[in-house]
Order: C-alpha cells, then structure tokens, then sequence
C-alpha cells in the first residue's frame, strides 16, 4: 500500500503532465491556425511534419478545431482538403498568441528570479571579476543579473571565440587567463559539464567555478525565492 506521500506525489506528477500536455496542445493549436492561415492547402501530413507530431493527433486536432467554429474545411478533391480559418479561429489565434507572449514572460521573470536567487548565494560585491559561459540567453539573463548587482567586470566566453556578445567579442575557452577572475559561472548549455572539467584541468580551482541552471535547480521552487 502506497504511503501518503508517495500518493500526493504521484497526484502532483499527473497534474503537472496534464497542464504540460494541454499547454502543448493549445501550442499546436496555434501553430495550425498560422500554418493554415499561410497556406490553406496544407495537406495533414505535411502539418504534422511542420509540427513534428504523429499524422493522427494533427487529424485529431484539425477535427476539434472544426468541431469549434475555428476552421472551415472544404474538400477539394480525392483526399485534398481546403482548410479557411474562420473569423472565430482569427480571435482564437490572437487569443493564444497573446497567452503565449504572457507565458513567454512569466517564464522570462521566474528564470530571472532563480537567477538572482542562485548568485545572490555566491560570495561577489562590485569589485568582483566574472566569466560566463553558457548559452546566448543564458548568457544574456546572467549578465543583467550581474550588472543589477553592481558587478561590472564581466567577460564572456565561448567554445569558439567567433561568437559575438552584445557586439563585443567573446573570449574562446582555451585562450582565457581565469586566475585573476573570482567566479567562472557556467550554465544552461549542452556542454556545461565537460566544460567544467575543461577548466579544471586548466587549473582553476573548483571551488570557483559555478554551474547554474543545472538539473537539479529545477528543484527550487517559488516557495524557496519568497523566502529568501
């Protein structure tokens, strides 16, 4: 028999797929309102390409939105279809459009807040000298992090040191002198860990280098930044 916990656990699970999967199907919804919208003609199969999901879950999304006023189906000939989106599918596009943008920004503020949560934790003032590493948007949060902290030595390093930061240069790993820096932070990037030992075997001490963003941030929750 499953403990009380383990229940609450599995509910909280299930809730949280549920929102996931509406959330991404409200997504696609949108998404075939724009595609239809760009080319009527549009055959199933080539939306669920576009989309990358299963040819019969874009047939089962196609039907609802008929079934909704959203989109008028009109066929053509032997399987080839005419798909008009309906002055009510224009509303609802604009409607999903805008739940997306809010939703966009609502995760844009809390990335930020975990973000701030995360350095505030680490030993820095003014006169700190920091390196980033990660990607752009990573990379972007973390600098405006910093400079709302008063921290204003900032270099920004890339694997390649082609990329360009706010169009400056950045600075490739290997060519970097780390030893005068008080913090190397890395996060949000494909290749955060192996560039971690990277830096390690450069002979920057551990203890200075920081990864942010890793999996096991997604742990914090809103409860822990209000009480910080």
């Amino acid at each position: 028999m499953r403990s009380l916990f383990e229940h609450t656990l599995t509910e909280t699970y299930i809730m949280r797929k549920e929102k996931e999967d509406t959330e991404q199907n409200i997504y696609r919804e949108l998404q075939i309102l724009e595609q239809m919208e760009f080319d009527p003609r549009i055959s199933q199969r080539n939306l669920s390409q576009k989309l990358g999901i299963a040819l019969g879950l874009a047939n089962l999304l196609i039907k609802s939105m008929v079934q909704k006023g959203y989109v008028k189906a009109s066929k053509l000939g032997w399987k080839r279809w005419v798909y008009i989106v309906t002055p009510a599918g224009f509303t609802r596009k604009l409607q999903l459009t805008l739940a997306y943008i809010d939703r966009f920004f609502d995760q844009y503020k809390n990335v930020r807040e975990l973000l701030k949560h995360q350095l505030g934790n680490l030993d820095l003032n003014s006169e700190s000298r920091i390196a980033l590493l990660g990607n752009k948007e990573f990379t972007e949060l973390a600098y405006i992090c910093l400079r709302d902290m008063g921290i204003t030595e900032i270099d920004v390093i890339s694997e390649s040191g082609n990329e360009k930061f706010l169009g400056n240069d950045t600075i490739k790993i290997e060519n970097i002198d780390l030893t005068n820096h008080n913090s190397i932070i890395l996060g949000a990037h494909k290749n955060s860990i192996e560039n971690k030992e990277l830096l390690i075997n450069k002979g920057i001490p551990e203890s200075r280098i920081t990864l942010l963003l890793d999996h096991t941030s997604s742990i914090l929750n809103t409860d822990e930044l209000e009480s910080s």
